[in-house]
C-alpha cells in the first residue's frame, strides 16, 4: 500500500476532496496569469486563505510558491515565440529583488488583520485598474508602434531594445532605465508584501511608463516573476509560511493553467477579459477589507 498516498489524502482533517478542487481552479488562474502577465496571487491568497483555511500569511508564501511554477511554466511557452526581452528583464530585477526580500520581511511585522486590509485596498486598486484600463499598444502593426514609442520618448536616458519573434515581428523600443529600476522595486516589494506576483505592478509599468509593446510586456513580465518570487517564497519558507502539500498540489493546475494562457495570449486580446475580471478583483477586494475591519 503507497502509504504516503493515504497520508496525503487524510492530510488536513480529512478533507481530501479538497486537493482536486484547488487543483482545478489553479488551472483558471494558471490561464488568467500567463494571459495577463501576472503572478496569479490575487486569486492565489483567497484560494489558500479561504478554502483551505491557512492564514493569511501562510496564503501568502504559499501563493509564492505556486507563482515560480507558473511564471516558469509561462516563460517557456513565450521562450518559444522568441517574445521574451532577456535582457531587460534580468537588469529589472536587479531592484526586484530585492523589494520582495524586504516586503517578505515585513508580513511578519504586521498583524494578520492588517495585512489582510493592505491586501484588499491592493486588490482593489488593481481591479479599478484592470476596469479602466486604456487598451495596450496594437502590436500586430510593429512599424506603428515603433513611430508611436520614438514620438513619446524625452528622456536623455535611453537604452535601445530590438526584439524580433519568430512570426516575423520586430519591435524596437527605449527603456529610461532609472525609472525602470525604481518601477521594478516597487513591484517586488509588492510581490513580498501581498504574495503577488509583482507582473500586476510590472505590466502597467512596462507597457504604460516604460514604453515596451504590450505582448513583449507580458512576457517579459512572466520571466522576471520567476526571480522576484523565487526570493520570495524563500524567506517565507525560512519564517515557516508555506503549506507545501497545497501548495504541491496548487503547482499541478498552475503549470498546465501557463500553457493555456500563453497560448491564448498570443492569439487574442485580453482586453474584455481584462475587465471582466477586474469587477471580480474588485467584489474580492472589498469582502477583504470588510473581514479584516470586522476583526480589529
Amino acid at each position: 500500500m503507497n502509504w504516503w498516498l493515504v497520508y496525503f489524502l487524510y492530510s488536513g482533517g480529512g478533507e481530501w476532496w479538497l486537493y482536486p478542487l484547488v487543483a482545478g481552479v489553479t488551472i483558471f488562474t494558471g490561464i488568467i496569469a500567463a494571459m495577463l502577465g501576472v503572478g496569479g496571487g490575487f486569486l492565489n491568497v483567497p484560494i489558500v486563505n479561504y478554502l483551505a483555511n491557512e492564514p493569511i500569511n501562510v496564503a501568502i508564501g504559499t501563493s509564492l510558491l505556486i507563482i515560480v511554477f507558473t511564471s516558469f511554466s509561462a516563460t517557456i511557452g513565450y521562450a518559444r515565440k522568441k517574445v521574451i526581452d532577456f535582457k531587460l528583464g534580468l537588469v529589472l530585477e536587479t531592484t526586484s529583488i530585492p523589494g520582495a526580500f524586504l516586503g517578505a520581511y515585513l508580513t511578519g511585522w504586521i498583524p494578520e488583520a492588517i495585512l489582510e486590509a493592505i491586501f484588499g485596498v491592493a486588490l482593489g486598486v488593481i481591479g479599478i485598474n484592470m476596469i479602466f484600463r486604456n487598451r495596450g499598444q496594437d502590436t500586430s502593426d510593429s512599424r506603428k508602434v515603433l513611430k508611436e514609442e520614438k514620438k513619446s520618448i524625452k528622456s536623455i536616458l535611453k537604452w535601445k531594445r530590438v526584439i524580433n519573434s519568430v512570426d516575423g515581428e520586430s519591435y524596437e523600443y527605449y527603456i529610461n532605465l532609472p525609472l525602470g529600476l525604481a518601477f521594478a522595486f516597487v513591484a517586488g516589494l509588492m510581490s513580498g508584501l501581498l504574495g503577488i506576483g509583482g507582473g500586476l505592478v510590472k505590466v502597467p509599468l512596462l507597457n504604460v511608463g516604460l514604453g515596451v509593446p504590450m505582448i513583449i510586456t507580458v512576457a517579459t513580465s512572466m520571466f522576471m516573476i520567476i526571480f522576484t518570487t523565487l526570493m520570495g517564497t524563500f524567506e517565507h519558507s525560512m519564517l515557516g509560511q508555506v503549506n507545501w502539500i497545497i501548495g504541491g498540489v496548487m503547482i499541478i493546475g498552475a503549470i498546465i493553467g501557463a500553457q493555456i494562457g500563453c497560448r491564448i495570449a498570443l492569439k487574442i486580446s485580453p482586453n474584455l477579459l481584462r475587465k471582466i475580471f477586474g469587477a471580480g478583483v474588485v467584489i474580492l477586494a472589498i469582502q477583504m477589507i470588510y473581514t479584516a475591519l470586522i476583526s480589529l
